[in-house]
């Protein structure tokens, strides 16, 4: 990752999830969240929540989508980590 420095809001964001389904797919809800944002100002709680719904509304019917919501909550802590 490159570095971004402490203060920066976040601008065309685009995020995708790759070990959800066969194929990466695009995280419009977590791009939205985080777009015009501010690094601060981002809830941890509130982005692995999105996250959580992400991967609801991509496998809905998968038994798999109860371990990539946990796996996706520990990926988005150190990743704000790194950006905070």
């Amino acid at each position: 990752m490159e570095y971004i420095p402490k203060n920066t809001t976040l601008t065309h964001v685009n995020v995708y999830l790759g070990a959800v389904g066969i194929k990466p797919i695009k995280a419009h809800l977590i791009e939205s969240y985080l777009e015009n944002k501010n690094i601060n100002d981002i809830r941890l709680h509130d982005l692995q929540t999105i996250a959580s719904n992400e991967i609801e509304n991509a496998i809905p019917n998968r038994s798999s989508k109860f371990y990539k919501k946990i796996a996706v909550q520990g990926l988005i802590e150190d990743l704000l980590k790194d950006l905070q």
